[in-house]
């Protein structure tokens, strides 16, 4: 009621004024169209590159779970498990990769542990600097691939240092997302993960909070 009675009195209004007073009138109305045109747009923009930023995320994780990554995540993990001791899973060690007893290819693949490992340091690489280049939706990243993104910190801690350093950087990133909710299920489940599989971190020792690399 009291929109119609606004409208009204402004209609009511434009037949009082001067020619003058009118056509300030019109280019004032016409200004503050331009303006919320102007808003209106904005507001469209940040909605669509928050939707490319979240749909850039869901294809990484997507990428994660399926096709070669997937494969290569699969036979890294049997490898591990082969390699448990106590049932505690070993780091992968860069140089005993790279010995001529662990380079060779898995017994059932042509492929190897090192490629495997250089497939996941490479996507790792790939998801961060997207990250850094204001490309993805933190908190969706953080959910979606925090737990793959510690677990394999864990497990590629002894990666080469030049390969490796994006993978350490996303996990410290992760790391501290991590501490502003302590005590998310989520990352109580990542933290009790890698204790389970990897045992206990050294207090000094300043990768992420867990994960689940499979």
């Amino acid at each position: 009621m009291i929109g119609l009675v606004a409208v009204v009195a402004f209609t009511v209004s434009i037949f009082l004024l001067s020619s003058g007073q009118y056509q300030a009138l019109a280019t004032g109305v016409q200004a503050v169209g331009v303006l919320v045109a102007l808003a209106l747009g904005v507001s469209t923009l940040r909605a669509d590159s928050k939707d490319r930023r979240v749909d850039r995320v869901i294809a990484y994780h997507s990428q994660m779970t399926g096709g070669e990554l997937q494969l290569a995540r699969q036979r890294l993990i049997e490898y591990l498990l082969d390699h448990a001791s106590g049932g505690v899973l070993p780091v992968l060690s860069w140089t005993d990769l790279r010995s001529q007893s662990k380079l060779i290819a898995y017994a059932d693949s042509t492929e190897s542990p090192v490629r495997d490992a250089q497939r996941l340091l490479e996507y790792f690489e790939g998801v961060w600097g997207a990250h850094n280049s204001g490309a993805t939706e933190d908190n969706l990243l953080f959910l979606l691939l925090g737990g793959y993104v510690t677990w394999w910190d864990r497990a590629l801690s002894e990666a080469d240092a030049d390969l490796s350093r994006s993978l350490h950087e996303f996990a410290a990133w992760i790391s501290a997302m991590a501490s502003g909710v302590p005590e998310s299920s989520r990352v109580v489940d990542w933290q009790d993960s890698i204790t389970r599989d990897f045992g206990a971190l050294p207090s000094t020792e300043g990768s992420g909070q867990g994960g689940n690399g499979s």
